[in-house]
């Protein structure tokens, strides 16, 4: 996913190629489009609807806590898994019980060759 676009107080969207940066502001040619919901209420509409839908990504499949429950068992659990929408103090609990689980995980073998490491086995 790569999506880049800003909602504003559910009335304006900001969307192009630019980023929150200083490079971007300063050392390389970006877009924006800014869409005023009052002359496009359809389209500030559908922006919403799709961050809404992404931010619930893996919700109501209850992916996190199986995942968390996976990794917490002490058998094999996959590092490389489906999609979840996470807050940041998630991902951080996340790496934290991975790293406790899988202490290789930041080995160099892991680091170099992560195509040969989607699962973790302890």
């Amino acid at each position: 996913m790569h999506d880049k676009y800003f909602l504003i107080d559910g009335r304006w969207v900001a969307s192009g190629s630019y980023n929150l940066s200083d490079n971007a502001e300063h050392n390389t040619l970006e877009n924006m489009v800014i869409y005023d919901g009052q002359a496009f209420p359809e389209i500030v509409s559908a922006y919403e609807a799709n961050f809404e839908s992404i931010w619930r990504t893996g919700e109501t499949e209850g992916r996190l806590a199986h995942l968390m429950q996976t990794v917490q068992s002490g058998g094999s659990f996959p590092i490389v898994f489906d999609p979840i929408a996470l807050t940041w103090q998630q991902v951080t609990d996340l790496k934290r019980a991975m790293r406790t689980a899988c202490t290789t995980i930041d080995s160099p073998d892991f680091r170099d060759n992560p195509g040969m490491h989607r699962f973790c086995n302890p």
